[in-house]
């Protein structure tokens, strides 16, 4: 196990203080192996909706090098052609 010294601010101290008495935690280091953790997977998650989203960039690359795109005169179009799919277009709020 590493040791290691931090400083913390005075509200993060205050906020780890808090979770502990709440009982949440046993301790300060319990509390911050957790938020650790917690960071961890927020980082993981934020890697595969990156990852999604530059699969679905290059679906639609490939899409359009290979001709499997159609194109639209107009917005009605569109419209049209996603209620005979059985979908709707998104609405912009």
């Amino acid at each position: 196990m590493t040791e290691r010294t931090i400083t913390l601010t005075d509200e993060d101290a205050a906020l780890l203080d808090r979770l502990v008495a709440a009982g949440g935690y046993a301790d300060a280091e319990d509390a911050l192996h957790e938020s650790l953790k917690l960071a961890n997977l927020a980082q993981t998650s934020d890697d595969m909706r990156i990852a999604a989203l530059k699969a679905a960039i290059q679906l639609g690359r490939d899409d359009v090098a290979t001709g499997r795109v159609t194109k639209f005169a107009s917005a009605a179009e569109i419209e049209a052609h996603f209620m005979a799919r059985g979908t709707s277009t998104p609405r912009p709020e």
